[in-house]
């Protein structure tokens, strides 16, 4: 794996932002000054090298390599002659003294040890390493992507939170021109009850209409809960997230922004691995640059024309709990909690597997609809029928950014599509 360095003028931009911004803020701005694509576990990373002056594993290992290499190559440069049948004369060595480099502390193995110690002290000696290996394997954990953190004298998997900031997301609009975007929730890629021919549908006839973003509010993956492991067509991470990036398809222009869910976050909880950090860093390497996910079960989004000053704002959510007897009380009463300043325009609501819209304190709030079947365990639990579809949204902003003419579009789908008789 070829290492890439950091630009002395890449170091001086992270030190300066980040006097003032938080790691996500300095992420983007970092990739609005540099060409490169800059990743916040990748800050973090760095940020901890700049501190601590630490060198990154294969940078160990291809200078040890080239000392290696260097000695071979002195070695062989030394004529070295015998008398004719004698045997050389043994060499005298030296006892064996204590390696100079420890051994490595691996990711794999620090997250292993993590699930069964909690103490760093007690982890330095259950890996066998000193307190500063441990320390370097633990950033080096969180620059691959995994969430686990030091907190005093505790190691421990930190949990990925909802994104506090607000994300712009530019247009190209006038005021009193309609825009649009989709939403595409509770995709479930993985399960045997997927709908993929009915999301390529879904996508297909937005992108037709005009769309150019869609919104995923989270359970892009399906997991790997215990009571849908026999509900599979695709087991472990990197095989759901290989078809949950095949499975989405690209159109000139056409971008998606999302959240994880909690179906997502059963990786996490199994491995310590942060789910959106990873499928953002597995979407780059296939060159997909319209996708990224912003958060876990949360995240503002803020539709931006240039010149704007406010824009439309909308909340992504993915609660935890499930739904109420009515589809509307968990969202009014979300609602309803909203402090001064951070009331979006538009709400948009996954895990429920259900759809419905209606207006509360002036935000037009969305039950997100799903594309994953009812037969799956998951599904029952919610009960009743799931909705299956998406929506698509257009609406107008006036000149003081106030959110007008909104008019709403829900294409339904269902698992039998077979015309029938009613009788009355």
């Amino acid at each position: 794996m070829k290492l890439r360095r950091w630009s002395p003028e890449e170091d001086a931009a992270l030190e300066r932002l980040y006097q003032t911004l938080s790691v996500p803020r300095v992420t983007v701005e970092l990739n609005k000054l540099f060409p490169r694509a800059f990743s916040e576990s990748g800050v973090t990373a760095r940020l901890y090298v700049l501190r601590h002056g630490w060198k990154h594993k294969h940078q160990k290992r291809i200078e040890s390599s080239e000392a290696a290499q260097s000695a071979r190559a002195a070695e062989i440069a030394i004529p070295i002659e015998f008398e004719d049948e004698a045997e050389p004369a043994p060499v005298p060595t030296a006892p064996p003294s204590r390696p100079a480099v420890e051994p490595a502390a691996s990711v794999d193995r620090l997250m292993a040890a993590i699930k069964r110690v909690k103490s760093f002290e007690a982890l330095c000696d259950y890996l066998d390493v000193s307190p500063k290996r441990l320390r370097e394997t633990i950033a080096e954990a969180r620059a691959a992507g995994y969430g686990v953190d030091l907190a005093g004298d505790t190691v421990a998997v930190r949990p990925a939170e909802p994104s506090s900031d607000v994300t712009d997301i530019s247009v190209v609009s006038q005021p009193g021109e309609p825009r649009m975007f989709a939403v595409a929730s509770d995709l479930h890629f993985g399960s045997k009850y997927h709908l993929r021919s009915y999301l390529l549908d879904f996508i297909g006839n937005a992108y037709e209409r005009g769309v150019r973003l869609i919104l995923l509010p989270g359970d892009n993956l399906d997991g790997c809960y215990r009571h849908g492991r026999w509900e599979l067509t695709h087991h472990g991470f990197k095989d759901q997230a290989d078809d949950f990036l095949s499975g989405l398809p690209r159109h000139k222009g056409l971008r998606y922004i999302g959240i994880t869910g909690n179906h997502d976050e059963t990786f996490e909880k199994e491995s310590g691995l942060v789910v959106h950090y990873a499928l953002n860093d597995m979407a780059r390497a296939r060159g997909r640059n319209d996708f990224e996910l912003l958060g876990a079960r949360g995240a503002y989004i803020r539709l931006k024309a240039p010149g704007e000053r406010r824009g439309c704002v909308v909340e992504l959510w993915h609660p935890l709990k499930g739904p109420a007897y009515a589809l509307t009380y968990g969202m009014q009463k979300h609602v309803e909690a909203y402090p001064v300043g951070r009331k979006p325009d538009m709400l948009f609501t996954g895990h429920w597997h259900q759809a419905c819209y209606f207006v509360s304190r002036g935000v037009h709030c969305f039950s997100s609809g799903t594309f994953q079947g009812g037969g799956s365990s998951f599904g029952k639990a919610l009960g009743g029928a799931p909705t299956i579809g998406g929506w698509a949204v257009r609406y107008a902003l006036t000149g003081e950014g106030t959110v007008r003419d909104v008019d709403i579009n829900f294409r339904s789908y269902y698992e039998t599509e077979t015309p029938r008789e009613v009788e009355l």
